[in-house]
């Protein structure tokens, strides 16, 4: 049996991040426009948030991007999983264990890229190389996502 795209995505609106993780400001970004284009999926549901510096730039330091999969047993399944992780990154993902959660990090164009999964939740952390303390953020973000 093939399992078959699912409705539209619509917007998480579960999702409760601190308003800062390691002196960056975290934002939720509207991707509402964004999602209404969204061919039946997979996924459904998303979120996007920024990580930016608390001064008058306010550049963008990193991103998450959050995936929530239809609760179908196929989108739970590691050959899923995998075939994920394949489509990001310029590298080989490697395998990190943080805590009890798997991370798989890679990278891409002047980017860390940290991708991890919480039952049907998954996560696509992108750092930009110049930040100083990736793992911190990691880590931090890390746990703020899976409690």
């Amino acid at each position: 049996m093939v399992a078959k795209a699912g409705g539209p995505v619509e917007p998480l609106d579960d999702i409760a991040l601190p308003t800062q993780i390691v002196g960056l400001n975290v934002a939720e970004e509207k991707v509402t426009e964004a999602l209404e284009n969204f061919r039946p999926s997979y996924v459904a549901g998303a979120a996007l948030y920024s990580f930016r510096t608390p001064d008058e730039k306010a550049l963008v330091q990193a991103t998450l991007q959050i995936a929530r999969f239809r609760d179908e047993p196929r989108n739970k399944s590691n050959d899923f999983r995998q075939s994920i992780l394949t489509q990001f990154g310029s590298t080989r993902p490697r395998v990190t264990r943080m805590g009890d959660i798997v991370v798989y990090r890679t990278t891409q164009t002047k980017q860390t890229v940290a991708i991890w999964f919480d039952d049907l939740d998954w996560y696509l952390l992108s750092i930009r190389d110049e930040f100083d303390h990736p793992r911190t953020l990691m880590r931090e973000t890390l746990e703020v996502t899976t409690k």
